[in-house]
């Protein structure tokens, strides 16, 4: 049972930990929400630049309509220069992509597990502030260290005075989360309940322990 709560742990860093979303308006102002209110307001005003936006080209395209076309050799002259340079480019950037395609796996499955999500390793560098970073960083880093079967880590006491410390961390995280007004998802509601029920656990075979050779 504790083996299985350990990995199901472990898990829970993978799953979806805080709110985030990013986007880019059409001035290329990046915009990164970290709860749902913030992301609605960011959505609404991006509808109405797009809709500005889609005028503006209307209304562009309506003025050009009004200007003469070159003529038909310099079209094909253009044409025959410009297609081969875009089959190149077109070329390079394939090349790139595919060079690329393993990290921006990692990037979608690891860092960001939803579209509008970050995992508690992506909280480790997109988390809103420092705090944050820091008692993920912390939590994740005793949970690794919990199941290592080695000297000092395998006394019971020792796991839960470590059990205690990433509890801590994780409560640190949701007090300064609700401060900073970022939601926390259900794979961090996950892990909170599964380090609880692992502290119960041990303090309840402590206890058993005791009681028996007493």
């Amino acid at each position: 049972m504790k083996a299985s709560l350990r990995l199901l742990t472990i898990i829970c860093y993978f799953l979806p930990f805080a709110f985030y979303f990013r986007s880019c308006d059409y001035c290329g102002h990046l915009e990164i929400c970290y709860n749902q209110k913030d992301a609605d307001s960011v959505i609404l005003l991006m509808s109405k630049s797009c809709r500005t936006e889609t005028k503006k080209k209307t209304d562009s395209l309506d003025n050009n309509s009004l200007v003469s076309t070159l003529p038909d050799t310099t079209f094909k002259k253009t044409q025959k220069d410009t297609i081969p340079k875009m089959e190149r480019d077109n070329q390079n950037a394939k090349n790139i992509m595919d060079h690329s395609r393993f990290w921006d796996n990692i990037d979608i499955y690891i860092l960001t597990p939803t579209e509008t999500s970050i995992s508690a390793f992506g909280s480790l560098v997109l988390f809103k502030n420092l705090l944050g970073q820091i008692m993920v960083g912390l939590s994740l880093f005793l949970s690794l260290i919990i199941p290592i079967p080695l000297g000092f880590l395998k006394r019971r006491r020792t796991k839960i005075y470590l059990l205690i410390s990433v509890a801590t961390s994780l409560f640190i995280l949701l007090i300064d989360s609700w401060v900073s007004q970022v939601s926390l998802l259900w794979g961090f509601w996950c892990l909170f309940l599964l380090v609880l029920l692992q502290l119960w656990v041990e303090i309840r075979g402590t206890t058993a322990f005791i009681g028996k050779n007493s």
